[in-house]
């Protein structure tokens, strides 16, 4: 009786282990799933906003101006969130550490850069063009602050830390979407003021996402990683 007891709890044992790895990849499935459609509907339910109280032209140089964050964070996850992605999570410990901050610093060269771009354009567009200038200060700072918590964001799911992400962009995304939404509400809802809720509801989520990521951020440290992501990115 004993040794059939006993030949039972590698099996039970087994069991336990499976099950409680079928709910933990479960509860990351439902989060991913809750940070993409809040992601989303953010996204959308902003553009209707902005759809209904633009005139088509000036919807029209928001929707370029809109692109050019996309095509600003699509150099972001080429060059660095998507390399973070992958070659992050085959690193432990100290070196992840190393690895994880020289990243971020590249973060914040390739932030700094870019804002600095943007508001090159928007200084030019003064004398050019006045009606988009605007517009093209108010994204600057969106730009920057949309990157950053685009990064905390990507990094923790490096980690597997999906709860933390989606709290984060519960903060940021839907704080996000209840600006829009009180902007709408009292009339003040124009291309520029909504760049400006981005930038202020993305920057309070990089906040909290670096606060999150204290123990995996550890300045100073090199640009190795910038390198490395690069060669990666670039392929």
């Amino acid at each position: 009786m004993d040794r059939q007891q006993d030949d039972r709890r590698p099996n039970n044992q087994t069991d336990y282990q499976t099950n409680r790895w079928r709910l933990s990849f479960f509860r990351r499935s439902v989060y991913a799933v809750v940070d993409q459609a809040l992601l989303s509907a953010t996204n959308f339910f902003t553009m209707v906003l902005i759809a209904r109280v633009l005139g088509p032209s000036a919807f029209g140089t928001f929707i370029l101006a809109f692109t050019a964050l996309l095509f600003v964070r699509s150099l972001q996850a080429s060059l660095i969130t998507q390399p973070h992605n992958v070659l992050g999570a085959t690193i432990n410990d100290q070196d992840y550490v190393r690895y994880t901050t020289s990243t971020a610093l590249g973060q914040i060269l390739f932030s700094s850069v870019s804002t600095m771009v943007t508001l090159v354009g928007a200084v030019a567009c003064v004398r050019l063009a006045p009606d988009a200038a605007p517009l093209l200060f108010a994204l600057s700072p969106a730009i920057l602050a949309w990157q950053f918590q685009e990064f905390v964001r990507r990094v923790l799911y490096t980690e597997g830390r999906l709860g933390a992400a989606l709290s984060k962009d519960v903060i940021s995304y839907g704080g996000q979407l209840m600006t829009i939404i009180a902007l709408w509400h009292t009339n003040t809802l124009t291309g520029p003021t909504a760049f400006y809720a981005v930038a202020a509801t993305s920057g309070v989520g990089a906040i909290v996402g670096f606060w999150q990521l204290s123990r995996s951020i550890s300045f100073p440290t090199t640009l190795d990683a910038v390198h490395e992501n690069w060669a990666f990115g670039k392929c």
